[in-house]
């Protein structure tokens, strides 16, 4: 396991590997749980590989992107 890379967000914990899968057309990655548009940071699709830290609110979890080179929380339903 390696340490998630920190942008917006102050976590150090271990992460585990993950695909981004069953998205209609892409998985927005939020730089904090909410709904706002203004929250958009990047976004993934089908296949894209993350890393998932052991943090959730509600449905949503906090990720690193390495493709992206960007962390925040995304819905949790779409990633496994």
């Amino acid at each position: 396991m390696k340490m998630i890379s920190r942008t917006s967000y102050d976590y150090s914990d271990e992460t585990y590997p993950a695909i981004v899968q069953g998205t209609r057309n892409c998985l927005v990655i939020r730089n904090n749980p909410s709904h706002r548009h203004s929250s958009i940071i990047g976004t993934l699709h089908n296949g894209d590989e993350v890393e998932v830290a052991d943090h959730r609110k509600g449905r949503y979890i906090y990720i690193y992107s390495p493709n992206l080179n960007c962390s925040g929380w995304v819905n949790g339903n779409y990633v496994a």
